[in-house]
This record gives C-alpha cells, structure tokens and sequence, in this order.
C-alpha cells in the first residue's frame, strides 16, 4: 500500500469496532506477514483510492454489512469470524431473500487461492473494501509438493520416486498420478498425516498393479484437513508448457541426432528437404529426460526410398516442458498409450479449442507456451496414409512401372488412424523429388488429384504427398515413378 493511501486510511475517524472500515483498517496496518492475503489486499486497496477517500461511501459500505446485504461465500466459520471482525451480526437467512449470493474466483480477485471473499448485489464499488478480507482461520490448508527424488523411473526393476509433501495442518492426504490427459492412474492415501512433511513413494504401476505404459506422469496432491477445509497443489494444470530454447541439435554421418534439454521436456523431431516435402517424423511430442539425448535414424524418410544425409536436410527440433515433479517413465515399452486408455475406458478428450484463453495461457512468467501443450496426449502420432497411383482410366500402376503422360494419384488415411483428423480440416501437398507441385484444400479422404507427367525428365522420380493437419499432424508417403 502507498504511504499516503495508508495515511489516508489512519487519519480516517470511522467508529471504533462495528464498521466495515475500521475493520479493513485494522487488516491493512498489521504488522508482519499474519495472514496469507494482507499484501494483495493492500494492493488491491491501493487501486480503490477514490473508494478509500470517500466518506460516505464507507458509511454506505458498513450500512450494507450491518443490514445483511454482504453474504459470504464461504464455510459457517468463515461467516461467524467476520461477523466477529466487522462487529456485526448477519439476520438468519438473509442471503436468501432475494439477494444472489456467489463465490468470486479467487484469481480473478485477489490472484490468490486461499481467501474467503464477500460480494454483494448492488454498490460492489463503495463495499468492496469491507468485502475483500481474508480470514485466517477459514484460509484453505496449505499443501505443497516440495520435491520428486526422481525425474525417471524404470518400472519392473524395484524402481521407486518419492514425493516429498508439506502441509500446515493434520488431515488426510491423497497423491493422484495423472497421464498428460489428466486421467488418475494411481491414488496413494495417508489417512491421518500429522502438520509437517511426508514422503509418498510411487512404483510405477496403476491402481490394479499393471505397469504402467512408457510416458510422463505428473502428481497432484490433496488434503482434506481435520476441521473440513481442502487444499490442492496441483502442478500438473499450472506448470509446464514452456518452449525450451539452445537445444543445440547435431546430426551425426549415421543419422543419429544429438540434442539438449535444460528441463524435461517433450520433444517434436522432423526432418525433409529445404523448401520442400516433410519426408519422416522421429519423435512426436514423446517425453525425455534433461541433460543430451540421442534419437536413432538411418538417414532415410518413411517409405525407404530417400537418403536424407546430404546438404538439402532440413531438421526441425522443438521441445516444451513437462509440468513441475513429472516423472518419465520406462520399462514397458510393449504397452501402447491409447490402447492403455481405450482399456480403461477412459473418455478421449478433444484438442484444445482455444489455447490462448485464461485457462490456456500462451505465456507465463515471460516464458511462450507450446500450443501443442494443450493437445490431447494420445494424439501424439502423425497419421498414416496410402498413395496409389493409376491410368485415368483407373488401371493400377505399380510402383517403377513406366508412367503416362496423366497419372491418377489417390490418397487415403490408414483406417486406424482416421480418428486422428476427425475433428480438424487438412489440406494435402504434392512434391516432385522434394518440389512442391500442387496443393489441395480438402476436409476428407480419399482423395484423387491427376498428374501430369510429360515435364519429366526420362528416368526415375519420387513423389512425395503430405497430409498436413490443423492442429499440426503431418502424415508423409513417398512413391516411386520412372518416365
């Protein structure tokens, strides 16, 4: 709080105890960090000068608390500790004649979890102060991840990572592991842990004993403390996401390619020709450990038929956080992720809609968040599709067989994998031995698109089709045609 707020707030008469103002005042002057929320209020106050300033507006204001028309959201206690604050006494019922009573967010208030907030119908502007006080003894009980003793765990090896957890009042505690689609696969309860901290050890496997599928895992911890309140730390919704920058990649004469991660992160790796066709996909969003990672390749696109190893590579490397405490696991590679899922009967959700909002942020702390951070997680895989190529009259072509001066070329999505694209538009690219040639806008498959071939050189050609997704899923095919 400004000084001369704080002086305005000192010099103001007001009645000793029973109104809304000398309440506040009492809140704001308070020496030391008493109570979780002094400092926002402060701040808040701070922006509400003219409100401060006004003295019949503080007089309206705790006409209004002592008439009733200031409920409180929030538990009994909380009601019965500001009616003891403010001096007053609230008439039974009386946030329900007629008066709409709603719980602010807090982050849209006070940007803080724990407080309990006061609103009214009507005059919010000269109550506001006498509304927004943070009661002590109805705060929500702090809990807090403080550290994972593992960002890795090899499950099936007596493999193991603890979580230490701290909490300021006795309770019961639950760790929730969750998958990048927010489903809980294990919950490890502490039924009466004591104020202070505790360590709860993950194995690696589910609520049934089954080992988990290779991915990233990230807890959530609760509390249900002793006298009713909750408390949730959850970094699985507000971590993560951020772009990694100086990854540092590096393509060995194998085709190996080498890069850095500063945090754990999940890693896109693509790699096609300098203005030209995607030719393979190596890694799609899949999660690694901090430090340098290795991706093995051949040096060839998806269909075999292209050594990528020469001065027109084009390598694309990004990489996003995992969210805070995550943990990578491995050891079950055999277990697919979405089949994981479709087994548990776990819903599918959808793709984000719109990254950007309040509750998708594209930035945090200076920091750009990854779009793709908000996509669904069994999505990670680039779509398979099928190229054939025929006479326009429909007979097939075999692959190296002499083509015709027009050739029909038919792309369809592997039926496996249509569920991919259901819900975005995409649009399909031809290359000519890595050279755009054409572009179709479609929002279905199959689909046809006639070739002319007579510009060709005599000999062999490659051509190369991308189906490029929306939400940024490239399914690639390569075929193999001779003049």
């Amino acid at each position: 709080m400004r000084p001369a707020d704080r002086r305005d707030l000192a010099a103001r008469p007001g009645r000793r105890h029973g109104t809304a103002a000398h309440a506040v005042q009492r809140a704001v002057a308070q020496p030391g960090d008493g109570w979780p929320g002094r400092r926002l209020l402060q701040q808040r106050l701070g922006l509400l000068r003219a409100v401060e300033r006004g003295r019949r507006r503080w007089r309206a204001a705790a006409a209004d608390v002592r008439a009733g028309q200031c409920p409180v959201a929030g538990p009994v206690r909380g009601r019965r500790v500001l009616h003891r604050v403010l001096g007053v006494r609230f008439a039974p019922g009386a946030a329900g004649r007629g008066w709409r009573t709603r719980a602010c967010r807090s982050a849209g208030v006070l940007g803080h979890s724990r407080p309990e907030v006061c609103i009214m119908k009507k005059r919010l502007s000269r109550a506001l102060a006498a509304c927004l006080l943070v009661l002590p003894l109805a705060a929500h009980p702090e809990v807090r991840l403080l550290k994972a003793s593992a960002s890795e765990l090899q499950v099936g090896r007596a493999g193991q990572v603890t979580y230490t957890v701290r909490t300021d009042k006795p309770g019961t505690l639950v760790l929730s592991l969750l998958t990048g689609d927010a489903d809980v696969v294990r919950r490890i309860v502490l039924p009466a842990a004591a104020a202070g901290e505790h360590g709860m050890v993950w194995d690696g496997r589910d609520d049934r004993g089954e080992r988990v599928p290779d991915e990233a895992y990230c807890p959530r911890v609760e509390l249900e403390a002793a006298d009713g309140t909750r408390g949730v730390d959850n970094p699985c919704a507000s971590t993560g996401g951020e772009l990694l920058d100086d990854l540092q990649p590096r393509i060995a004469p194998t085709g190996d390619i080498s890069y850095t991660l500063s945090q754990p992160a999940r890693v896109l790796i693509r790699v096609g020709l300098k203005g030209g066709a995607m030719l393979r996909s190596l890694s799609v969003w899949s999660p690694h450990p901090a430090g340098r990672n290795l991706q093995r390749w051949n040096g060839f696109d998806e269909s075999g038929l292209v050594d990528l190893r020469t001065d027109r590579l084009s390598m694309l490397v990004v990489a996003f956080r995992l969210p805070a405490f995550a943990v990578i696991t491995s050891g079950n590679p055999s277990a697919d992720y979405r089949s994981y899922r479709l087994a548990r009967g776990w819903p599918e959700p959808a793709d984000a809609a719109t990254p950007g909002s309040d509750a998708q942020p594209l930035e945090r702390g200076g920091r750009r968040i990854a779009r793709q951070h908000y996509m669904a997680r069994f999505k990670d895989r680039e779509p398979r599709i099928s190229v054939k190529l025929s006479t326009r009259d429909g007979a097939a072509l075999a692959q190296g067989t002499p083509a015709p001066d027009e050739v029909r070329v038919s792309v369809d999505l592997h039926p496996d994998d249509r569920w991919l694209l259901q819900e975005s538009l995409y649009e399909v690219g031809f290359f000519v031995d890595g050279s755009f040639v054409s572009e179709e806008e479609n929002g279905y498959t199959p689909i046809s698109w006639i070739w002319d071939t007579r510009g060709l050189s005599a000999g062999q050609h490659l051509l190369t089709v991308n189906l490029t997704g929306f939400s940024g899923r490239v399914g690639t095919r390569t075929v193999a045609v001779s003049r």
